[in-house]
């Protein structure tokens, strides 16, 4: 969600399995990759080890600014998914003023892409 500009760092995006790795809050359990368990000795250890692995990467790889190739937010997955999704979740004031749009049968975005 960063990429996309809905927040400037991943441990602003509750669903991000970053506030996992670095504080253990999260509103999911996650299982812990073998890259993650490599990190240290202890939980404190991997959580600093990993928070400063991200911040590099992240900065590195120009990820904490707004990505041009997600110009719009999608919603992949089955036609029925999608309806779904746009159904239960257009509603939310994040999306008040957005109309969807399919751009094929297996993808929608929730406003017009520029073109």
């Amino acid at each position: 969600m960063t990429r996309n500009g809905v927040t400037k760092h991943p441990k602003e995006w509750k669903w991000s399995s970053y506030n996992q790795h670095t504080n253990g809050k999260g509103p999911v359990v996650i299982d812990f990759h073998d890259i993650y368990l490599s990190l240290g000795d202890t939980v404190k250890e991997k959580r600093k080890r990993y928070a400063a692995m991200m911040e590099e990467r992240m900065l590195e790889k120009g990820l904490l600014s707004k990505q041009p190739h997600f110009p719009y937010g999608l919603i992949l997955g089955t036609e029925s998914f999608i309806k779904e999704i746009i159904t239960k979740y257009t509603s939310h004031k994040f999306y008040k003023n957005r109309k969807s749009y399919f751009l094929d049968s297996q993808t929608a975005c929730l406003r017009k892409p520029n073109t």
